[in-house]
């Protein structure tokens, strides 16, 4: 009997300590969860401000792009107009010519006749 007592005290105290290595055990890998957690967070924290950083960046970027379009499109328009001006000075010294020319063939053909005729 004193031997059972024995063996029972023993797997009790073996049981125990089990328990204890396993309290410990669980208690290590739990701080090292807090403590990855932790530095996960800052991680994830730092990558978001640098993520941050990109998104300012990036708008301004897309800011001074658009007001670039918008420049580049008013000087297309103005330039368009100039082409539409010169094409309507262009349309009206051709018809000056065409007009300076019928003039100038009228006149020659009153001063061919005279000139034939001195």
């Amino acid at each position: 009997m004193k031997n059972d007592c024995t063996v029972k005290t023993l797997k009790s105290r073996i049981r125990r300590k089990r328990n204890e290595s396993l309290a410990q055990f669980s208690s290590r890998n739990k701080l090292k969860l807090e403590h990855l957690a932790a530095s996960t967070k800052e991680e994830a924290s730092k990558e978001l401000g640098k993520l941050r950083e990109k998104l300012q960046a990036y708008e301004k970027l897309k800011q001074k792009e658009e007001a670039n379009v918008k420049l580049l499109q008013k000087q297309l328009a103005d330039a368009l107009l100039r082409v539409q001006k010169i094409s309507k000075i262009q349309q009206e010294l051709k018809a000056n010519c065409i007009r300076s020319a019928r003039s100038c063939s009228a006149i020659a053909l009153h001063i061919i006749p005279m000139a034939a005729d001195a």
